[in-house]
């Protein structure tokens, strides 16, 4: 491998690391705004047009992360001038051989100057790529994206109803998927009572049947009906029954 190979091996692998680290961010960014998003919409139980704009929130820095980041990571591509200048100021050592010996090579055959030439390809041989190209941050982006496709894919495994109703409310905000309802209240009033005379007592039971709050209070909505009119709706706090 000539001088030039060597340094077109860098310029392309400086490339791969770019577009790898904007790739982690990018992923990265999705996850953590999907999941803050997701976790607000289970709170807020949000209408269509909050879910819209939550929508746009975690769009917004995915289309700017592309844009902006990853497309011109992708057309990066430094001379290699630049990559040679690179190497000197890491590898003080080199200065002054590399960047001149790669420019010799794009100039007519010189018996003078082939030494030079073999003098910097060897030097640029014996230096680790790594000790050029830092990495450490594309590492940890994408180990952090790594780590957090994890918990995702974990999360699915274990309750995948809420991951699914999840996904579909804020990525299809105009769907009709719906959270379960955080308490269960089951009526124990009688199916069998269609009609019930006026001025006379009903009795209204309900058992509270919210696994993580079993005492907690329970209301009834209720309006009455007859003689061709609608009475308005009425909320009532029903007292708890001890040991009923």
């Amino acid at each position: 491998m000539d001088l030039n190979e060597r340094i077109d091996a860098i310029r392309s692998s400086a490339r791969r690391l770019l577009i790898l680290r904007w790739v982690g961010v990018l992923v990265s960014t999705i996850l953590i705004v999907g999941a803050i998003l997701v976790t607000l919409d289970w709170y807020g139980r949000f209408d269509v047009g909050i879910r819209l704009g939550l929508l746009v929130i975690l769009v917004l820095p995915v289309v700017w992360i592309t844009v902006f980041a990853i497309l011109p990571a992708c057309r990066f591509r430094p001379t290699r001038t630049d990559v040679a200048l690179h190497i000197e100021r890491v590898h003080s050592q080199l200065s002054g051989n590399i960047a001149s010996a790669s420019e010799f090579m794009e100039s007519p055959p010189n018996p003078s100057i082939e030494h030079a030439i073999e003098r910097a390809n060897n030097d640029l041989g014996s230096i680790e790529l790594r000790s050029v190209l830092k990495s450490s941050t594309t590492r940890a982006w994408c180990g952090s994206a790594l780590v957090l496709i994890l918990m995702a894919i974990c999360f699915a495994v274990l309750v995948p109803h809420s991951f699914s109703t999840g996904i579909h409310r804020i990525l299809l905000p105009l769907s009709d998927a719906q959270w379960p309802s955080r308490t269960a209240v089951a009526s124990l009033v009688d199916p069998e009572i269609r009609v019930h005379g006026r001025n006379t007592s009903l009795l209204l039971r309900a058992d509270n049947r919210t696994v993580d709050d079993p005492g907690g209070r329970v209301w009834v909505e209720y309006r009455t009906t007859g003689e061709g009119s609608d009475g308005g709706w009425v909320s009532l706090l029903l007292t708890p029954q001890i040991g009923s």
